[in-house]
């Protein structure tokens, strides 16, 4: 009998006793600052030391703006192969060969090309989107569309955006009662009130919510915003973008730098 023997590839993994952190990122709607907040957490744990992926879960069909091009991927990988995570999917092909290394944190984000092909993802497509990610702390940036939440559900810890505008408040109440129901259902959920400003009741938020965990994180000056996209950086990269984000996302982490996702007090005040 002539037999013949293939050595399998042997997968990458971390080393034994690290354990893996799944995060997921979502809103209580569109333009609320979703991507804004899940860039900072990946470059927050990238600080920390750890092997961070980012990994965007939307459909490109009906995405109307790319942290790709915010960004500007396009430079970053003008001298090197920018790997298609969502053309792998939707061709059935391998997506563990990503080499989307940016930054220190490696990257599983849609392209324009993405959008111009009008990819829709099934749930097969889904699944094996969230499954690539292998990293110590995965970041997963989180449409805010039904069809996503039961991935929601397998997450270490879940983070909800939302604009404390009355009016974005009130259109968003079918989602803000879908996400709290897998919050009363064991979901360890952190919400994040994003666009903070003085104008803003803070009483009227939390009852609202009706949350035990609410980060404040306050509204940045429109022009850091701009600055930063014209000259193609992420918003972690300025210092004092920075420096306030580094303040509420301290509060759930320990000071020894490992994961607790824990809370002294019940309400965190910024």
């Amino acid at each position: 009998m002539e037999r013949i023997f293939f050595r399998e590839k042997e997968e990458k993994t971390l080393p034994e006793g690290t354990e893996r952190y799944l995060i997921g990122v979502t809103g209580l709607g569109q333009g609320v600052g979703t991507t804004f907040v899940a860039t900072a957490l990946a470059f927050y744990f990238r600080d920390q030391g750890r092997k961070v992926s980012f990994t965007e879960c939307l459909d490109p069909a009906s995405c109307n703006t790319l942290l790709y091009d915010q960004v500007a991927m396009d430079k970053r990988f003008s001298h090197r192969n920018f790997d298609d995570t969502y053309r792998h999917l939707m061709e059935e092909g391998p997506i563990q060969r990503n080499q989307n290394k940016e930054a220190g944190i490696l990257w599983r984000i849609p392209t324009p090309e993405n959008c111009k092909a009008q990819l829709t993802l099934n749930q097969r497509h889904k699944a094996r989107l969230i499954a690539a990610a292998r990293e110590e702390v995965c970041i997963f940036d989180v449409e805010a569309d039904y069809s996503w939440d039961d991935y929601l559900m397998d997450m270490d810890v879940v983070f909800v955006v939302s604009d404390p505008l009355p009016s974005r408040l009130i259109r968003s109440r079918e989602r803000y009662r879908q996400l709290k129901k897998m919050e009363l259902a064991g979901c360890k959920v952190i919400w994040i009130v994003n666009k903070m400003n003085p104008g803003v009741d803070k009483k009227q938020v939390k009852n609202y919510l009706k949350a035990d965990h609410i980060l404040w994180l306050e509204a940045f000056a429109m022009e850091q915003i701009y600055e930063n996209e014209y000259l193609c950086r992420f918003p972690w990269e300025k210092a004092e973008i920075q420096r306030k984000i580094i303040e509420i996302f301290t509060k759930v982490s320990r000071k020894d730098g490992s994961l607790s996702w824990f809370f002294v007090s019940k309400d965190v005040e910024i």
